[in-house]
């Protein structure tokens, strides 16, 4: 059996955007303004999907859907353009060592989590390296249920190290060896052997990064209360329910 979303509303997802401005309704002027090439911020956005949304934790989805839904709640290391191209997001900047063993991530300043009541008070605090070290270890964790670990097992260091120990119940202290917090907005990792197309690797959809405190709070039910620093956060409308 497995836990999955099932939206009450046809449309999946409602999203609240996450920004000043107006707070009119999408209509007729929502129309006209995008053919002024004008912006409207707020409102809600709404998306149809084929299939019910299996999960918003990052490490376990595998499916089209919940990667659409994701995708306007969380942010990445980096991401692709309309062009496939890399572009920073999360880290305005990145750099390879010369030997191709090293990738380092320097993290935007001021970045905030959404206002939820996993933190203090109900407000999100700022993002930072241990935040990317949390996420990227979990990908390696078994007992998670992950669906990310063979990416990097074998090509990170200590990776299939750190795999193969969850896999028996345990957690070495300090994580996965070649995921390195630098200092507080720097984040590293290091290879076995030079990959070139490891740089890809931190845009796959189980490297959203989501706070520590989400996990902690809602343990089982993190997949339906996702947290994350991209424009959009889940309001409502979810439910779960056991599934063959």
């Amino acid at each position: 059996m497995r836990l999955f979303l099932r939206y009450a509303f046809l449309t999946v997802l409602a999203c609240s955007l996450v920004s000043c401005g107006s707070d009119d309704t999408p209509g007729a002027k929502s129309d006209s303004t995008l053919q002024n090439g004008e912006i409207t911020f707020g409102g809600i956005f709404r998306m149809n999907e084929v299939q019910e949304i299996r999960t918003l934790d990052p490490v376990k989805m595998n499916d089209a859907p919940s990667h659409h839904v994701a995708h306007q709640i969380y942010d990445m290391l980096v991401d692709f353009d309309s062009n496939l191209t890399l572009q920073p997001e999360l880290a305005e900047r990145w750099e390879v060592s010369p030997d191709g063993l090293t990738y380092t991530y320097h993290l935007r300043k001021g970045v905030m989590f959404h206002d939820n009541p996993c933190f203090p008070g109900g407000k999100g605090r700022e993002l930072n390296a241990n935040d990317v070290k949390f996420i990227f270890d979990r990908i390696l964790d078994a007992r998670t249920g992950t669906f990310g670990d063979s990416y990097f097992r074998g090509k990170v260091k200590g990776a299939t190290e750190y795999y193969e120990a969850t896999l028996k119940g345990n957690a070495p202290e300090g994580g996965v060896s070649g995921f390195r917090v630098v200092d507080s907005h720097t984040f590293a990792i290091d290879l076995l052997n030079p990959f070139a197309a490891f740089k890809y690797y931190p845009a796959l959809g189980f490297c959203y990064i989501y706070p520590k405190e989400a996990v902690e709070k809602y343990g089982k039910d993190f997949f339906r209360n996702p947290v994350g620093t991209a424009p959009s956060f889940l309001r409502n409308g979810a439910r779960a329910r056991n599934s063959p």
